[in-house]
């Protein structure tokens, strides 16, 4: 009788030790998920101000100007392999500006029209534009 008084209680106490113990493994797991979820917003802010910056830094570079003259010569030649090199050469070079310097001109709105829905969505397009060509 002794021994088995003595044998539930070892089963009582590690039963509750077993319990208090998977209830700290799910703490643990869930603290842990938590910190996941921060880590991932942490780097996705970090690669948004990364962004930001470099479209600063190409929104105070100068656009090389486009002639109407310069337009009428690319369109002489439009299959010609050296006018197809030249113009996506061009725009690989150019896009990236002209990007940055838009996304500055919403920027520079007043509050209440970069409020609108549509006129963010725009904003976001330039910036997701801008990141896949840098």
């Amino acid at each position: 009788r002794c021994l088995h008084r003595t044998l539930t209680q070892l089963r009582s106490a590690y039963s509750r030790r077993w319990y208090s113990d998977l209830e700290r493994l799910a703490k643990l797991r869930s603290d842990t998920e938590v910190l996941a979820n921060e880590l991932n917003i942490v780097r996705e802010n970090a690669e948004r101000i990364r962004v930001m910056d470099d479209i600063h830094f190409y929104a105070q570079g100068e656009q090389t100007p486009v002639s109407p003259a310069m337009l009428t010569a690319f369109a002489k030649h439009p299959n010609k392999q050296s006018s197809l090199l030249q113009g996506s050469l061009f725009l690989h070079r150019e896009l990236p500006f002209r990007l940055a310097m838009r996304v500055q001109d919403l920027d520079s709105l007043p509050r209440g029209l970069m409020v609108l829905p549509e006129l963010q969505q725009v904003r976001e397009w330039y910036i997701t534009s801008f990141k896949e060509l840098r």
